[in-house]
């Protein structure tokens, strides 16, 4: 063989090895990156497995800690004590097996502020289930929200932010991994430069390294765009990816001359759900929700989900208004079937806006708007139906939002007044026993706005919590300041909405108005509809015994308008039922209301309960309720609502 082909061989022979060796090098690096990067990730995830275990416990120890004091029971304060030392344990385990781990300079200063809280706050549960023990619960309750819980609240913020440090932490070295990757990746790409003037054969093998690495690239590249175009839960597309499928109906209507619609649909009830049956359940009824809207639609159509419980549907190349409906009344009958979820049966139903290009709107923000709106209004109309969004919606909606922002005003500037509506007795005298307190809103520029118009409103926005403590407040002080008149002592009826009466601050604001008015607390009856009192029996038996500790009255307003059991009404710790005024309007002239009103009567005192009648109006429906032993009526026959003044002049 001659020297020359020697030397080449030699020299092909070298760069081979070189190359290979290069190739080598790089890909080694990657796998050792890859494995870094592995463990890294890895590490992570225990460490936020184990914080998640620590942020949980100590939650679930503070809520042992809360039933301990609010439960009379001793066998569930045993049962309490045992979960609050279980969780205890849960947490020194977690906080045993963190410590272990190999932790950096910032979570070493992190964990070492959260152990010396915790050092504190561990002694003051004891403490505060000492003090339960003995029967010292105001103590304990100051205990709890005065040290433990602010305490508590601190460990709970740094385990978030250790949370946050991890994923931050992974995050970044996910990034570091990337960058390594293209650097190696570059190198790669020149020595393959290289040995293709020399070897085809080493070309052959370097492209063919490098085509296996662009597959996984663009894997990993589909993944990213998944990711921000699709939801994870359902696999639909989110509304990134909406805007662009509406985009491309509007531009398809107007090429065929056909129209396209936009459903938005909100999942009524979805919280409570949620709430009740857990997180599992309800990501699991979101999922079979969303998979039923797809069954519902055509191949053309787009299905996404928005955000939260809530979806849109793009539906193109619509001939008719009729196939809307049919789309619509569709899901409609889906959705209301029972889901079948982890052994449970649930049932849920879902509000649908439906806004339809061109006849609605002609942009994308507009088109979504406009069903936003639609679908608000189906749901305010009950749920479980569609509507189509018209002219008036949007000028109802921002009416809404205007009042809605003039209420929240409305408390600092004075501008909220309390009626009175007189409650007499049912005898020959017709003495005055007390009142029925009335919101009123005098508006600045719009003059008096009846409640109907705001109520609502208040209720939607949270207002209603702190009307409602106001209202309280004021109606106590109001009796206070007649009393040190002289005039004639009267309890005083405040309604409590919905959303307040199931506010955890209830029974404080109560307390607060009585110690600040310092009335006497029988003087203060506090009404809940029927309806309320029966959305939740355990939670509203719980509650009204909270309030009946007070030494407060309980009326049942409304009823005979809802759904009431009697075995849970004798349970609840009521004093009056408040026959509702749709059945005291026809009692002269029906002889089944008539009827009515008399079961209601005797049922109530054979429970031990007085009977308010409300809407009475003409004499023939007093004389009615004298002869069957009613004990109060209220309405205009006595008194229309009057300001503070008018009533004090009925009292002298």
């Amino acid at each position: 063989m001659s020297k020359s082909k020697i030397i080449i061989l030699l020299g092909f022979g070298s760069i081979l090895l070189l190359g290979t060796l290069l190739i080598t090098i790089g890909v080694s690096h990657l796998n050792k990156s890859k494995s870094s990067l592995d463990h890294i990730v890895n590490s992570n995830n225990l460490k936020i497995q184990l914080i998640n275990k620590m942020y949980q416990s100590a939650r679930e120890r503070t809520v042992s800690l809360f039933r301990m004091i609010i439960l009379d029971d001793p066998d569930e304060f045993e049962k309490s004590l045992e979960k609050m030392h279980l969780n205890g344990g849960k947490f020194m385990l977690a906080w045993e097996k963190f410590i272990a781990l190999d932790l950096s300079q910032v979570e070493k200063k992190m964990f070492a502020e959260q152990a010396a809280i915790s050092a504190i706050v561990g002694p003051l549960h004891n403490k505060i289930a000492d003090l339960v023990n003995f029967g010292d619960l105001e103590q304990a309750q100051q205990i709890l929200v005065e040290q433990a819980e602010p305490l508590q609240d601190k460990v709970l913020e740094i385990l978030i932010q250790l949370q946050k440090y991890q994923r931050t932490e992974t995050q970044q070295a996910i990034e570091d991994n990337s960058n390594n990757y293209k650097e190696i990746v570059t190198i790669m790409w020149v020595v393959s430069s290289i040995v293709i003037l020399i070897c085809f054969g080493i070309i052959f093998f370097t492209l063919r390294l490098i085509s296996k690495n662009e597959a996984k690239q663009e894997r990993y590249q589909e993944d990213i765009e998944r990711q921000a175009f699709y939801d994870h839960l359902t696999g639909l597309p989110n509304r990134r990816l909406l805007n662009g499928q509406i985009k491309k109906a509007i531009n398809m209507s107007k090429q065929n001359e056909l129209l396209m619609a936009v459903l938005f649909i909100d999942c009524d009830r979805f919280k409570p759900i949620n709430d009740s049956l857990g997180h599992v359940i309800g990501d699991n009824l979101l999922v079979s929700i969303a998979n039923r809207l797809k069954e519902n639609v055509r191949s053309s159509d787009t299905v996404c989900r928005v955000s939260g419980d809530e979806f849109a549907i793009v539906l193109e190349n619509i001939k008719h208004i009729t196939v809307i409906d049919k789309i619509a009344q569709g899901i409609l009958n889906s959705i209301a079937a029972p889901h079948i979820l982890e052994g449970h049966k649930v049932f849920t139903t879902v509000s649908i806006g439906v806004t339809v290009y061109p006849l609605n709107d002609k942009n994308i923000n507009g088109l979504l708007t406009s069903a936003d709106i639609a679908m608000y209004h189906a749901k305010q109309n009950g749920g479980n139906q569609y509507e189509y969004f018209n002219s008036e919606m949007n000028k109802h909606t921002k009416q809404k939002l205007t009042l809605e922002q003039d209420l929240h005003e409305a408390l600092t500037n004075n501008e909220l007044q309390l009626y009175y509506q007189p409650q007499n007795q049912i005898d020959t005298k017709r003495t005055i026993t007390g009142a029925e307190v009335l919101l009123r809103w005098n508006h600045p520029k719009k003059g008096m706005i009846p409640p109907h118009d705001f109520i609502g409103i208040a209720e939607e926005s949270g207002l209603i919590v702190s009307i409602g403590e106001w209202v309280l407040i004021s109606a106590c002080k109001q009796i206070q300041q007649w009393q040190r008149q002289g005039l004639s002592k009267i309890s005083i009826s405040v309604n409590l909405s919905p959303k307040q009466f199931a506010h955890s601050n209830l029974l404080t604001a109560v307390k607060n108005a009585l110690d600040e008015s310092g009335i006497e607390a029988s003087q203060l009856v506090l009404e809940i509809t029927e309806s309320t009192a029966m959305g939740s029996i355990e939670n509203s038996i719980e509650t009204l015994h909270q309030l009946k500790s007070l030494g407060v009255n309980i009326s049942i307003d409304d009823f005979g308008t809802g759904y009431s059991s009697l075995s849970y009404l004798q349970t609840m710790p009521i004093d009056n039922l408040k026959i509702d005024r749709s059945f005291i309007k026809k009692l002269h002239r029906s002889e089944k209301d008539k009827a009515f009103v008399q079961a209601i009567v005797t049922m109530a005192h054979t429970l031990g309960m007085k009977v308010i009648a409300e809407g009475v109006e003409v004499e023939e429906q007093f004389l009615f309720l004298q002869d069957i032993s009613c004990e109060i009526a209220q309405g205009f026959l006595f008194s229309k609502p009057v300001p503070a003044e008018e009533l004090e002049k009925m009292l002298w």
